[in-house]
């Protein structure tokens, strides 16, 4: 199964500059070294886009978390990078309580 209503998710650009691509914030524990590894950076941001909402679309969700704040999907699957090379990826997208539209909460290498 797949995330519901995955073809309209959404990513904010602050998502992915500073958070997957941030050397420096606190919680990203290597996520910025290797997407900068993989090909990914600030200066092609939209391949970054374009990858991780392909991710939630062609791969099926492995888990289902519901909290507070409504429902976590974590989603795992093989990504195409821009080295020309596959990486196995699992990412969090998270629908609000109300909400429909599935947000990324995180991605890194699995």
């Amino acid at each position: 199964m797949n995330v519901p209503n995955a073809h309209d998710a959404v990513i904010p650009d602050q998502k992915l500059t500073g958070y997957l691509l941030d050397h420096a914030h606190p919680q990203n524990k290597g996520k910025a070294a290797f997407y900068e590894i993989v090909g990914f950076t600030k200066t092609n941001l939209s391949d970054l886009r374009i990858a991780s909402l392909t991710h939630v679309l062609v791969n099926e969700i492995t888990k289902a978390i519901n909290t507070d704040f409504g429902i976590r999907y974590v989603v795992e699957g093989w990504t195409n990078c821009p080295n020309g090379k596959q990486y196995p990826i699992r990412s969090v997208w998270s629908t609000n309580n109300g909400d429909k539209v599935p947000k990324l909460v995180t991605a890194y290498p699995n």
